[in-house]
């Protein structure tokens, strides 16, 4: 949400992406949040697949992780539990037009949800790890909100 984001970031002008749905799933849509008007690597996305039922999903958690590779290290400055049931958090140090970026991915399955969100953390301008957090907190709050108000009678 924007309000997650650095003041000035502004959500992508496309809307949301709707995806091809990876099998099991019933849907899939990633959101885009920008932090400046030229450098589109100063960005942070969340993709939402909805699954039909946890097994498809836990399933496709376990794939993403599968993904990552020894150069992804999990951030010592940022310890997260979240409300997710299954949660991993990793980032990969790297250099966008040489400058030193932390390239942060968060994988979390909240039953039959899968929440993807990818950023670009910077050490003290658009988003920093602090900045991150709260991205992260937000996120973790409503995707839990939401699943926990599909199953209401």
């Amino acid at each position: 949400m924007a309000t997650d984001v650095p003041f000035g970031w502004r959500r992508s002008g496309l809307g949301d992406s709707y995806e091809e749905t990876p099998p099991g799933a019933l849907v899939a849509v990633t959101r885009y949040y920008y932090g400046t008007r030229d450098k589109t690597w100063v960005n942070v996305s969340q993709q939402l697949i909805i699954y039909k039922n946890t097994e498809w999903a836990a399933e496709a958690y376990r794939e993403e992780l599968a993904s990552f590779n020894p150069s992804w290290l999990v951030p010592a400055d940022l310890s997260f539990s979240g409300r997710a049931d299954d949660l991993y958090i990793a980032c990969i140090p790297a250099r966008i037009n040489g400058i030193k970026v932390r390239s942060c991915e968060v994988v979390g399955r909240y039953e039959d949800t899968l929440s993807i969100l990818l950023a670009n953390v910077f050490e003290e301008q658009w988003l920093t790890m602090p900045d991150f957090r709260r991205v992260l907190e937000g996120m973790d709050t409503r995707v839990a909100a939401s699943v926990a108000e599909t199953e209401q009678p």
